[in-house]
This record gives C-alpha cells, structure tokens and sequence, in this order.
C-alpha cells in the first residue's frame, strides 16, 4: 500500500505543478522596482530586525543536478523527485528515494542514497543525513554528487570552511562542476568574499549557458546566488543600488526557469527590504504578490509563508507610521510649533 501511495505521489506529481503564472507581471515589477530605486539618493535606514538574509532551497544546490540516463532505468519518477527536492517538498521527495532503495537491495542506487541525504538536510535532519552520505562516499569516494552533497550538509552544519574544502576538492577534480562553484559562492557570500563570490557566480552562469535546457534550473541558482550576495552587500553598505541589482538578478532567475521558488522568494524578500527602505507599503505588497505565487509551485514552501508574514508587517507599520504622521500634522496643538520650527530651521 505504501509503495501504490509513494508511487503515485512521484510519477502523478508534474499534474500538480503549477506554472508560475503571475511570473510576467513580477517581472515586470522587479525591473521598475529596480529602476525606481536606482534612481533614490541617500542612504537607507532599515529596521534592524528585518535585515535578515532568507536562506531558502537556494542553498540545496545540489538538488538541483539532473539525473543520467544509467540511473533513469531504476525509476521513471526520477525527474520528478528531482521537482519535488528542487522546490523544498523534502518529505515526498524523502519517502521517493527510500522506496526506489528498497526496490533496488542489489543494485548501486548512489543517485537515490544521495537524494536521500538531500531531502534529509531539508526536513533538518542532519545526523542522519551525515550517516547517509558518509555511508555512500565510503563506498563511491570518488562520486562528485555525493562530494557536492557531504559539502552541502557540511554548509549546512555551520561548518564552512570545511564545506569550502570539500567544493574545492570537486573543482579540482571537475573544474566545470556547476553546482560545486554555485556553492563555493554561497561559502564565500557568507564569509564576506565578495568578489570570490561573484567569481564563482559568474563561472556558474557562463557555463550553463554552454549547457541544455535540463541544466536551466542550475542557472537559475547561480543568479539567485548573484541576488543574495547583493543582499548581503546591502547589509554592509545599505546603499540601496545593490537592492536594485538584487532584484533584477532574482527576476532573471524566474525568466530562466518559472519554477524557480528562490526566485520568487528572493524577489519577494527585495521588495519587502525595498519597502522599509524608502518607507513605502506599495513595495511590500507587491512582496506578497511575489510570495504567493512561490506559493502557487509549493504550497507549504515556509520561506514564502514566513515571507508573508514580514511583507504584511511591512505593510501595516509604514501605514500605522503615516497614520500617525498625518494626525500630527492635522492636530492644531502641533501647527503652531511646526511653523516656528520651520521659520527657524
């Protein structure tokens, strides 16, 4: 029974993956927004506790790796729990990869114990994950999927210069490794080596353009990955420029691949961040818009739905804020002080 159910939940799943349909009107806002704020001088003031950085399953870069056609043979669903590990859905996606390992107790599924270990980081389950992928690279060393993925938990862990080894030591190997440099850029963002990120970025995006159409999600990452580093920069600096870029970059991503639930969520984190910048609620609805369609991919994407929450604070407290301003303005106790200011200010 649970094998009729674990099935159906894989080869039925493409039936439920809804085209992002709101993509060309966040588009569209993406690219004004940015030459809207490209446009402000001065620099911004945030409220310091909503200048967080959303790691989403943009970080699951190794997900994002398509299966060969020797691993093809074991499952037709391959593709689509290649889906369900891209966009976040890690619990179907882990109970998938269980059964093809139990399908096959003879057979080297490495490509299933390393999804397993995948899906495994995203439900946070990483002693088990570690026991996974330890287990697989014992038996594979030299597997680059199953480096790329003992890398990610590694990030994942908090342990990132180890996770920067471990990239490097693919690199070295596969010099042309996408998901290894997108990760490598990530490692870097984090430790403040801006300009080794956007290296490795680029390298990312250069080489996907080289590549398939079944290797778009991968260039998708890589300009995530531009998105986030200029939201980090943004933090450092607060120059609002590297909002703008942010936002194009993350805009580009879903006009590479409209299943793209980090673009989404970075064009929806953008929009939120440009709000309190500028002081401006219009902003942070157009978040929403940004975050409900990421909704739309997956529906328990909780990047997304915590995103929600931040626009739609956004949203009431620069108009309790203004409420308040226009009843100052309008109270006749205020006026008089408010002119003499004026006259000598």
């Amino acid at each position: 029974m649970l094998m009729t159910r674990t099935t159906q939940k894989c080869t039925k799943y493409n039936k439920n993956i809804t085209t992002a349909k709101n993509f060309s009107d966040v588009q569209r806002y993406a690219i004004l927004g940015g030459a809207v704020i490209l446009l402000i001088i001065g620099i911004a003031v945030i409220d310091s506790r909503f200048a967080y950085a959303m790691e989403s399953v943009s970080d699951n870069l190794f997900a994002s790796e398509t299966f060969s056609s020797k691993e093809k043979k074991f499952t037709p669903e391959c593709q689509e729990l290649d889906q369900l590990n891209k966009i976040g859905n890690f619990a179907d996606a882990l109970e998938c990869y269980q059964r093809i390992v139990e399908r096959n107790p003879d057979q080297r599924v490495v490509f299933a114990h390393i999804g397993m270990t995948v899906a495994l980081i995203g439900l946070h389950d990483l002693m088990q994950a570690e026991k996974v992928i330890d287990e697989t690279i014992s038996k594979n060393p030299g597997n680059i999927k199953a480096l790329n993925a003992k890398a990610l938990l590694l990030y994942k862990q908090g342990e990132i210069y180890a996770a920067k080894a471990m990239y490097e030591q693919v690199i070295s190997k596969h010099s042309k490794n996408m998901a290894a440099h997108i990760g490598l850029g990530h490692v870097y963002r984090i430790i403040g080596e801006m300009e080794n990120a956007t290296y490795h970025y680029w390298f990312a995006d250069e080489l996907s353009d080289d590549r398939s159409e079944s290797h778009k999600s991968q260039n998708s990452d890589a300009k995530n990955g531009y998105g986030l580093m200029n939201q980090a920069i943004f933090e450092k600096t607060t120059n609002i420029g590297n909002l703008g870029s942010a936002l194009l970059f993350h805009a580009e991503a879903i006009k590479v691949d409209d299943q793209s639930v980090d673009g989404f969520n970075g064009v929806g984190t953008v929009l939120t961040r440009m709000g309190f910048a500028v002081n401006n609620s219009d902003f942070c609805s157009l978040a929403l818009d940004a975050f409900d369609t990421s909704l739309e991919i997956y529906s328990e994407n909780q990047d997304a739905i915590d995103g929600k929450g931040y626009a739609n604070y956004c949203i009431k407290r620069i108009d309790s804020v203004s409420d308040q301003k226009r009843t100052i303005q309008q109270d006749s106790n205020f006026q008089k002080p408010m002119q003499v200011l004026k006259e000598i200010l």
